[in-house]
């Protein structure tokens, strides 16, 4: 081989090594935007998540607030009756005991 054949040789493999090295650095580069816009993405995720939970959870207790009063309100007027009529049932057992001694 001639001197010339032997130095464009050496110059084609540093050439080779410079491109590989090129190569491998943009290839690192790529893999940590990816891997930092995969994490970026899963958090907003988490994120996303979390929110629409939280939605379903005030969704549900809303819900379950308007649900109960309306049987809070029928339980009061339940218990006031109750009550008033307990007070009538009080004099007519009164009544029926005095009676039934009496008798």
């Amino acid at each position: 081989m001639s001197v010339d054949a032997i130095r464009l040789l050496q110059e084609a493999e540093e050439f080779a090594e410079q491109k590989i090295t090129k190569a491998d650095a943009e290839k690192k580069q790529l893999m940590d935007e990816s891997q930092s816009r995969i994490s970026a993405f899963q958090k907003e995720l988490v994120q996303k998540e979390r929110e629409a939970q939280r939605m379903i959870e005030e969704k549900v207790a809303t819900e379950f607030e308007q649900s109960k009063q309306p049987l809070i309100e029928k339980t009061k007027e339940e218990v006031d009756t109750l009550r008033m009529i307990s007070a009538e049932l009080k004099e007519q057992a009164l009544a029926i005991i005095i009676n039934k001694v009496v008798t």
